[in-house]
């Protein structure tokens, strides 16, 4: 066990030195103010994968040090739209189920 620990700490810290080394550093993609928790609006990426939103698209160019454009809006392939929207018709019809419940079952009240 300890020549395991100690492997992946030679290979971890020959990993850091050679990314160091070759000026690699990951870009600090902070002031572009995305969060996996906003606002869903799907939009095509021109490298064909779909993108939660514009601000999505940015950071992920920005972490990546990459230029992808926005294609459209949308998905980007037909099939995962209709899936992602079966989805969440599902998930809105159990969560209708779920008050539904409450209200007709209110649990009493101490």
């Amino acid at each position: 066990m300890k020549t395991l620990a100690a492997l992946v700490f030679v290979l971890a810290a020959a990993t850091w030195a050679t990314c160091l080394a070759d000026g690699v550093e990951e870009p600090d993609c902070d002031h572009i103010g995305y969060s996996p928790h906003t606002i869903r609006k799907e939009i095509c990426g021109s490298d064909g994968q779909t993108y939660s939103n514009e601000k999505h698209l940015e950071f992920e160019n920005c972490l990546y040090k990459r230029v992808i454009t926005k294609v459209k809006d949308g998905w980007c392939k037909e099939e995962d739209q209709k899936r992602a929207d079966e989805r969440r018709n599902h998930l809105a019809e159990e969560e209708a189920k779920r008050i539904q419940e409450v209200l007709e079952h209110p649990k009493p009240s101490t």
